[in-house]
């Protein structure tokens, strides 16, 4: 018999899916992320708590999420990125994953960078991305950070 998640975890965990939806959304329509965010809330946050069966997703997680979006973390990637990779030839959804991803590593919080990667590999799986390019990137970014902090 499988365990269910606590309700906490679940909750955090449809953040996530809600802030690479967002960017996604933002990412292929070329709109504000704020807009996006706003438009996210009204039409399909419902929907995702449904899904996961939940009176309401985090929240404050996930606009802590929306609000560390910032279009230079494109550079970011870039520098990760080998000499036959360009920006512009990772999908939207890896680019949505990525963002929410690196947003997240960066957060002064006390999860353990190895359980936000597992997420996000998931969330790849899930959605149709890349999950060892996805892994591959987030890792390099959680060891820069460490060995940052060292």
């Amino acid at each position: 018999m499988t365990k269910k998640k606590p309700l906490a975890i679940i909750s955090k965990s449809a953040a996530r899916i809600a802030a690479v939806q967002i960017f996604y959304n933002a990412i292929i329509s070329k709109r504000n992320v704020s807009d996006v965010f706003h438009d996210y809330e009204i039409s399909f946050k419902g929907d995702l708590e449904n899904d996961f069966d939940i009176k309401s997703l985090n929240e404050k997680y996930l606009k802590l999420l929306v609000l560390g979006f910032n279009i230079d973390i494109n550079e970011e990637i870039e520098k990760l990125l080998n000499n036959e990779w360009k920006i512009e030839r990772i999908s939207a959804v890896d680019k949505a994953i990525l963002f929410a991803g690196i947003i997240e590593l960066n957060f002064k919080n006390n999860l353990k960078n190895n359980i936000i990667i597992s997420e996000y590999i998931e969330i790849a799986e899930q959605m149709g991305g890349e999950a060892k390019f996805i892994n591959k990137l987030l890792d390099k970014i959680s060891k820069r950070k460490i060995s940052n902090i060292n």
